[in-house]
């Protein structure tokens, strides 16, 4: 029963809007052509603030959040490359991920039938025929398994929870309270959240009941982790390329700080209950910190972003920073 629900879920992915393979961090990549343990995890991690924010550095932390966590080494690759095997592209994959993002070989190992999920998500977007295709579908793969483990765990408790994987020692799992749909923020989507201007917008103008906010966060989560793995994989890019790793990570950002604003003023109960419960305050407030923490580590390479400089700004409005300010306590 619980494979017949994962493949269910996964067929939703699959399906919507032509399947999320085709994300925006997909989308217009080539410069020449254009989402255990319990909410009591340790954090501490997160807590400590470091004067460095600097893309490089191994023990990174960020001046502008009270966020820090390891960063890659950059380990040298050069034996996966020069030896890469096409029969053992799993092994390949996870030590991959463990030299450059160990969460993600963490979420991708912890997922139920983890080499099948994996490949699927690989060949959508990149291969597993080269080592190449390796980096190029890294991103997505952890992304979308990482969507697959939250679900995985809800199914635990009937989805009454809902599980977030922010790091292998810390995953947050939170009451599903009832919220409304996301689709209910649409009417704040303009300028550089527009429907011409920002590749994300398919994901506020579906109309499935179930995306809530705690659907939001889901992708935000993801994105944040499509971020980290690409930070970790950019020198390993083909020249040229590029992705809207960041973009993301910003859209969600402003997503969430206008599903709260939208809460806030039209739904006070909703808005109320997510504020008052301290789990959900406090995921919150770590997908925010962790996002900060990541944008500020990649702010100087280029490749990890398509003209992100107008969402970073909107999302940094005093308006908007109003709304993210009471989870930061």
């Amino acid at each position: 029963m619980i494979r017949l629900l994962f493949f269910l879920y996964l067929s939703v992915l699959l399906t919507q809007l032509g399947c999320e393979t085709d994300r925006s961090d997909n989308v217009g990549q080539s410069a020449d052509t254009a989402e255990e343990s319990s909410p009591d995890a340790d954090t501490t991690s997160g807590d400590s603030q470091s004067d460095v924010g600097q893309g490089g550095n191994n023990n990174g932390g960020s001046p502008n959040t009270a966020w820090s966590e390891p960063l890659t080494d950059f380990a040298d690759l050069s034996d996966l490359k020069t030896g890469y095997d096409p029969s053992q592209w799993y092994p390949t994959f996870l030590e991959l991920l463990n030299r450059r993002y160990p969460t993600g070989r963490f979420i991708v190992e912890s997922l139920s039938n983890s080499e099948q999920e994996a490949k699927q998500w690989l060949q959508a977007v990149g291969n597993i025929d080269t080592f190449a295709g390796l980096v190029q579908g890294a991103n997505t793969t952890v992304h979308e398994m990482n969507h697959g483990l939250s679900f995985q765990e809800g199914i635990a408790t009937n989805f009454d929870t809902y599980a977030y994987v922010l790091r292998e020692d810390l995953t947050y799992i939170v009451p599903r309270i009832t919220t409304f749909n996301r689709k209910e923020i649409l009417p704040y989507l303009t300028g550089p959240l527009g429907k011409g201007s920002n590749g994300y917008y398919f994901y506020i103008e579906d109309t499935i009941a179930s995306h809530d906010f705690f659907s939001v966060l889901d992708e935000f989560n993801a994105y944040i982790h499509s971020s980290f793995t690409g930070y970790g994989l950019h020198d390993e890019a083909a020249p040229g390329l590029k992705t809207s790793d960041r973009n993301g990570t910003l859209t969600f950002m402003l997503y969430t700080q206008y599903y709260l604003l939208h809460a806030r003023e039209n739904h006070p109960n909703v808005y109320t209950a997510i504020l008052a419960d301290p789990d959900i305050k406090e995921l919150v407030g770590s997908l925010w910190k962790r996002a900060v923490f990541i944008l500020d580590v990649t702010k100087d390479i280029p490749a990890l972003e398509i003209n992100a400089g107008p969402l970073e700004t909107l999302m940094l409005s005093e308006e908007l920073q109003q709304e993210i300010a009471p989870f930061l306590d």
